[in-house]
């Protein structure tokens, strides 16, 4: 009995061992494959984040722009210089509030294109509030170099985004 019992043991542990190793290979690649779908989901969850402060800075700096165009006559759609100031103090805050939050969910090589950004809304908001003298020609001029810098940015942020090579 000794030696008929001995190939069947053999065989079943050999038949016992590829059967938890095939179940652990198994739960191994189901576990790499959560874990890759789990990635995929949080990488296209930035991604859709990133966009949306992309988007939400490009507007506020639209803004500037806009305003930098209108000129000081940009100030006549407000009651009183308080407000027109409040406004333009809340934009310039999130402009900047903006460009920090991109600083930290875009690639480094973004960043000094969001800083110009940022310093050439800054310098309509100075010129805006009487702390830049710029006349109304040159406060045009400059959105016009806004206009064609925000060319720039948007190659820079498909860049940044993997749309663009």
């Amino acid at each position: 009995m000794d030696g008929s019992l001995a190939p069947l043991l053999v065989t079943g542990a050999f038949t016992l061992t590829a059967a938890i190793a095939s179940s652990a290979l198994t739960l191994f690649a189901a576990n790499r494959r959560e874990r890759r779908q789990a990635y995929e989901v949080s990488y296209f969850r930035n991604l859709e984040h990133r966009r949306s402060i992309i988007v939400e800075f490009l507007l506020l700096y639209d803004r500037f722009r806009r305003l930098g165009n209108g000129g000081r006559a940009a100030r006549d759609d407000y009651d009183t210089d308080q407000a027109f100031h409040e406004h333009l103090d809340d934009l310039r805050r999130r402009l900047g509030e903006s460009r920090t939050t991109l600083d930290l969910f875009c690639r480094p090589e973004t960043r000094p294109v969001t800083e110009r950004a940022e310093q050439l809304g800054r310098e309509v908001w100075l010129a805006l509030i009487g702390r830049q003298p710029l006349n109304d020609d040159q406060l045009r001029d400059h959105a016009a170099e806004m206009d064609r810098y925000k060319q720039v940015m948007l190659t820079a942020f498909r860049r940044d985004l993997g749309e663009e090579a």
